[in-house]
This record gives structure tokens, C-alpha cells and sequence, in this order.
């Protein structure tokens, strides 16, 4: 859940649930909360309280949602009437400013953290747009990358938008440990409205496929994914790297119909997944 100060809402921004900002903790009854984070609300008032005068726009997905609102602002921050624009990364992606000089990205390795093996490619492509976002006229530009892991090669290669250098590095790192390109990927879903349930199928599914001792196929899980719990619905992932399709493929498909039959589970298969 996120915090909106602008109408005082706790917001889940995967499933759309929405809720009042409690004024004490539901469990303990505890009154004094914490608000923690920065989001882009958070970083407008800093940056409203550090330059009063500067004109400040914000765009992010909230925004993006009323119809004509995102472009108008695009289209007004380009133009000159807004000084500083606060956005996700929806603003660092195929956008042109002329005026634009000074780009910033904060919290640039919070996507590093993200459990897809893809998360150091989105960071490098996030700070590699939004550096090229300043400067892109007769006006020199700048770039500011605010980040707690300075070192790591994403970042590094990221700020230098040095795209050659970040993709020996990144093959050499998916091939230790057998990512993509190297292997193929299916990902098993499951999810059920009791959390015993839950685990016990995907259990279940983890000891037959571990029976067929299949070659060239490494099993990981059940796993918690970063959403957990959707809808009501707990869930819970197996992720398997495998060399050959086929064979593995066919026997997935029959596990797939014996396991149908399990009351009140729910699974499906993610072929080639992006996010787990």
C-alpha cells in the first residue's frame, strides 16, 4: 500500500484496492504512525521547500490516468511554464524538453532489488533515458544520480550510457547463473484463498516434477512473490530453467490436467516470464 498525501489514501498500485490512511495502527491501537518513503509527492514539497520560487510539476502513474492531464503537463513543462518536473520513469522514456539542462534520478538502484533477473538491465535503461534527457539542444546539459551502490556496473555503465560495456558484463553475469539467453524459463503459478492450500499444492507439484529427474533443469521455489497476497488470494511460484523445451513442456502439460483437480488452487504456467 502507498501513502497519497493528496487525499490522505492508502492505494495498492498492483490490484487497485483503496483505502482511508488509518489514524491509528488496526493490531495495537498505536496512534503515533510514521509516514517513511519517498515517492513523488514526497520529493515535489522537498524540492517546493528548497526553491520556493520554481514553478513544480508531477507526473506519475496517478496522474497519467486522467485523460489529457499527463499531456498537458508534458506539453507545458516543454514549453517553459513549469521549472522542475517530478515524475517515475514515464518521464525519462521518449521525451524531447529543449529547455532542459539538469536531469536527476533518485533512488537509482531501488530497481536492483526487484526479483526478476532483468532488474540491472531496467536500471541501466533507466538512468541511461533519463541522462539523455538534459542537454539535447545547443544547451549543455547535466545529469545527477543520487544512488547507495555507486559501484555497481549498472549504474556505472548506466551514467556513461555505455551500452557495449553493460552488455559483455550482463551476459557474463545471466550465464553464471543460467538466465536468459543461456536457458529458458517457465513459471509456475499458484494461488488459492487459504495459504495452506496454497503451499501444499505447489509442494506437491515441486516433489513430482523433482521425481522425473529431468536433465539440465533446475527447479527453484515454491517461492513468495513480491506480491503475496492479491485479491485475497495467497500465492505462491515455482521457476524452473531448463535447456530443451519440448520434453518438459509435454510432461507440464499432463501435471498440469492431474492437477486441475485440487480444489480451491489455482495454477498457471508463464512461459519465457519477464517478472517473478
Amino acid at each position: 500500500m502507498t501513502y497519497h498525501k493528496e487525499d490522505n489514501m492508502l492505494k495498492c498500485h498492483h490490484c487497485g484496492h483503496v483505502e482511508l490512511y488509518p489514524e491509528c495502527c488496526p493490531k495495537c491501537g498505536y496512534t503515533k504512525l510514521r509516514r517513511i518513503g519517498y515517492g513523488t509527492e514526497r520529493v515535489v514539497k522537498e524540492i517546493k521547500d528548497l526553491f520556493p520560487k520554481a514553478k513544480v510539476a508531477r507526473m506519475d502513474s496517478d496522474i497519467g490516468k486522467v485523460s489529457h492531464q499527463a499531456e498537458t503537463i508534458l506539453r507545458d513543462f516543454r514549453d517553459g511554464k513549469y521549472d522542475i518536473l517530478v515524475g517515475t520513469q514515464m518521464i525519462a522514456k521518449g521525451h524531447d524538453f529543449p529547455l532542459l539542462t539538469l536531469s536527476a534520478v533518485v533512488l537509482a538502484d531501488i530497481g536492483l532489488a526487484l526479483p526478476t533477473y532483468r532488474a540491472s538491465e531496467r536500471t541501466f535503461e533507466l538512468i541511461a533515458q533519463a541522462v539523455g534527457r538534459s542537454g539535447r539542444s545547443a544547451k549543455e546539459g547535466e545529469a545527477v544520480i543520487q544512488t547507495f551502490n555507486p559501484r555497481n556496473y549498472a549504474i556505472v555503465y548506466g551514467a556513461k550510457q555505455d551500452y557495449e560495456s553493460f552488455f559483455i558484463t550482463e551476459m557474463k553475469e545471466r550465464k553464471i547463473a543460467q538466465y536468459p539467453p543461456y536457458t529458458y524459463l517457465i513459471l509456475l503459478n499458484f494461488s488459492s484463498k487459504k495459504e495452506e492450500k496454497c503451499d501444499k499444492a505447489a509442494m506437491d507439484f515441486k516433489k513430482d516434477l523433482q521425481a522425473k529427474n529431468f536433465e539440465n533443469v533446475t527447479l527453484l521455489g515454491p517461492l513468495v512473490p513480491y506480491f503475496s497476497l492479491e485479491n485475497g488470494n495467497y500465492r505462491r511460484s515455482l521457476l524452473l530453467k531448463y535447456k530443451k523445451r519440448e520434453v518438459l513442456e509435454e510432461y507440464l502439460r499432463d501435471l498440469l490436467k492431474r492437477f486441475s483437480s485440487v480444489a480451491g488452487v489455482r495454477i498457471s504456467i508463464n512461459v519465457d516470464p519477464l517478472d517473478y
